[in-house]
C-alpha cells in the first residue's frame, strides 16, 4: 500500500511539473517585430533608428540626433531600452541670445508728464536717482494755486509720493 502510495505522489508530480512546463511555454509572449520597436523609438525620441544587429533577445538600433550618433539595444519583448551608447560625434548646445530687459526707464518727459496730470505748471526741478527697484525722479512742479514735489517709479510710473508747499 505504501509503494502504491509513493508511486502514485510520483505520477503526479511528474505529470503537473511537465504541464507547468507546456504552460510556461505557451504563455511566453512573442517578441515585437522590428517594425514595432522602430515606431516605438520614433515616438519616443524623435529619431528614425535603423536596425543593426540581433543578439539574443535584444534587438541593437543605431540613429543621429542633435549630431550624435548612438546605438541603442532594446528588449524585443517587452521594447525595455537596456543601453544607449554614444558611437560618435559631440552635442554642442546652441547659444543662449543675448536679451536686453524689457523694462524700460521713464523719460524725463514722461515722468513729467505724469506730474502734469495731478499739478499743471512749471518744473523748477527734476532729477534721477537709482535704486536696486528702478529708481525714481523726483519732479518739483510750480502751479497756480501750489507748489508740489513728486517722486515717481522710474520704471512703473507710479506716483510715491507728493510733498505739497503751501
Amino acid at each position: 500500500m505504501r509503494k502504491t502510495l509513493m508511486l502514485v505522489i510520483l505520477v503526479l508530480v511528474v505529470v503537473s511539473g511537465s504541464a507547468y512546463f507546456v504552460w510556461a511555454e505557451t504563455i511566453k509572449p512573442e517578441p515585437l517585430s522590428h517594425e514595432e520597436l522602430i515606431e516605438r523609438i520614433q515616438l519616443t525620441y524623435d529619431v528614425k533608428p535603423k536596425y543593426v544587429a540581433q543578439e539574443d533577445d535584444q534587438v541593437i538600433f543605431r540613429f543621429k540626433k542633435d549630431g550624435v550618433t548612438y546605438d541603442m539595444t532594446v528588449d524585443e519583448l517587452d521594447g525595455h531600452v537596456n543601453k544607449l551608447v554614444k558611437i560618435a560625434g559631440s552635442y554642442s548646445a546652441p547659444e543662449k541670445e543675448q536679451t536686453t530687459p524689457t523694462t524700460k526707464v521713464l523719460t524725463d518727459e514722461e515722468a513729467i508728464a505724469i506730474a502734469n496730470k495731478e499739478l499743471k505748471g512749471e518744473v523748477d526741478a527734476l532729477s534721477y536717482r537709482s535704486t536696486s527697484d528702478g529708481g525714481y525722479y523726483l519732479i518739483e512742479i510750480d502751479g497756480d494755486e501750489a507748489e508740489a514735489v513728486f517722486q515717481i517709479h522710474a520704471l512703473s510710473g507710479e506716483i510715491l509720493s507728493i510733498t505739497w508747499d503751501e
